[in-house]
């Protein structure tokens, strides 16, 4: 009986055919999820890289924010001192002078942020960084070998629609993320 079971699984049955075609279906949904799974961690790095990039800009933003201030209350310190020894002909401004200049001056950069406009000048200014100054987010990155060919096929599937809409092709350099 044993080899009963034997010759209906050999070479030529029915059953071998059958048997061939659920082996093949399975490669391909194996394959498939595979595929899947790698343009899934490929996104889910680009995200990283995204996010860092904002959180990048924005930093560079409020940071410019803060020495506009700075370079008022600079510029208004000095004023005071050119006009306190030219024109009232006294001593110029002593540290002492500082608290009373400082407090104010903080002050009204809180009540900006608070009040103003300040969170708008920040997103306006990380916007034009992410769009205007590329140099400080274009730097090819490292892949892990197992994403570099599944990163070419996404950006050969890219660079396709792009050659498709009639616009140039990008480079094929790695811009991504990876955090080992």
């Amino acid at each position: 009986q044993g080899g009963h079971n034997l010759c209906l699984l050999s070479m030529g049955s029915p059953f071998s055919a059958a048997r061939e075609a659920v082996d093949d279906a399975a490669n391909n949904v194996e394959q498939r999820v595979e595929q899947v799974l790698m343009q899934k961690k490929l996104m889910e790095l680009k995200q990283l890289k995204m996010q860092r990039d904002v959180q990048l800009a924005t930093k560079i933003a409020g940071t410019r924010d803060t020495v506009h201030w700075m370079g008022g209350f600079l510029t208004g310190m000095i004023g005071i001192n050119v006009f306190k020894m030219a024109i009232l002909r006294t001593g110029a401004l002593t540290i002492s002078h500082f608290p009373f200049l400082a407090v104010p001056t903080v002050f009204a950069y809180q009540c900006d942020m608070a009040y103003g406009t300040k969170m708008e000048r920040v997103y306006k200014e990380t916007r034009s960084i992410l769009r205007n100054e590329k140099h400080w987010f274009n730097e090819p990155m490292a892949l892990p070998p197992y994403l570099e060919p599944a990163y070419r096929a996404v950006q050969d599937s890219h660079n396709a629609k792009l050659v498709a809409l009639g616009r140039k092709p990008d480079k094929v350099r790695c811009i991504l993320f990876y955090y080992p």
